[in-house]
């Protein structure tokens, strides 16, 4: 987006607002995700000798892929019920058959 004038500006402002996320909306977020800060997932398992061969790009793909198929599930990865709580589910999108972003809706 190029220069605007202050009236643009504002105009602008006044059309996205319902796009901002408030105090209260990251509040509600922040304590409905609060089971999933700091728990370790035991679901992959790579000896430290292979990892090391591995790009940081390439560990960061197969964990957020591994991730991404995993999180709408966690109560029946891990031993803990904490996560029953978190009613994370997979999001259509906007692109139809393919990803789009969010990937996941907080229910």
């Amino acid at each position: 987006m190029g220069f605007m004038t202050k009236e643009t500006y504002e105009k602008y402002i006044l059309q996205h607002a319902f796009t901002v996320v408030g105090e209260d909306d990251m509040s509600t977020v922040k304590a409905a995700l609060a089971p999933l800060i700091g728990v370790q997932f035991n679901i992959l398992s790579i000896p430290k000798e292979i990892l090391k061969a591995f790009e940081p790009s390439q560990t960061g793909t197969i964990i957020g892929t591994l991730m991404d198929a995993c999180i709408p599930q966690l109560s029946k990865i891990t031993e803990s019920d904490a996560f029953d709580s978190v009613e994370l589910t997979k999001n259509d999108g906007i692109l139809g058959e393919r990803e789009g972003y969010p990937d996941f809706v907080l229910n």
